[in-house]
């Protein structure tokens, strides 16, 4: 198994590694926690801007980049809160990379998820799966239950709703 450059050669092989590996995180996790100092503040003063509860920007920052400004996955979300580039110029964010920019983009988003939507798993289901997925479009029926959506925006939503409910720190 290749590990970042950046990590511990003790970890090769190792089943710490393997799980770690398959989040979208490059961080090594002894970085996590400084890095949670680092951008904790800046989640919650975007998420106290928008109205969105600091421990929900926290759980949905750790489940969606763990804490890695840098995160990218393979569709093209990129930073702390994984804004695809059409959201994120849609909100007006520039640098995606850039941790306040992408924590503000990604709370006003949430925001207005959760403002349609009634509720943070329905919400959290759109921002995932993408809004004309669970709400619908001229195109396409709405899909507003969890039984509607796919198995991995399923878990999505419960993995950033126990998060919410522990309080990420």
């Amino acid at each position: 198994m290749k590990l970042p450059r950046h990590w511990p050669w003790w970890l090769a092989g190792s089943t710490v590694a393997a799980v770690l590996l398959t989040r979208k995180s490059s961080l090594p996790p002894f970085e996590v926690a400084a890095a949670r100092k680092k951008y904790g503040p800046i989640l919650d003063a975007a998420g106290d801007k928008y109205g969105v509860p600091r421990a929900m920007m926290r759980a949905v920052a750790w489940v969606e980049s763990r804490w890695s400004p840098t995160a990218g996955s393979s569709v093209g979300a990129v930073g702390l809160m994984q804004l695809m580039p059409s959201v994120a110029e849609s909100l007006g964010v520039k640098d995606r990379t850039n941790p306040q920019q992408n924590a503000e983009g990604g709370a006003k988003f949430l925001k207005s998820l959760r403002d349609k939507a009634g509720s943070w798993p329905v919400a959290l289901a759109a921002y995932n799966w993408g809004p004309g997925n669970v709400f619908g479009s001229s195109t396409r029926s709405p899909h507003m239950f969890e039984a509607q959506w796919p198995t991995n925006t399923q878990q999505y939503v419960r993995e950033v709703m126990d998060a919410y409910a522990r309080g990420v720190q």
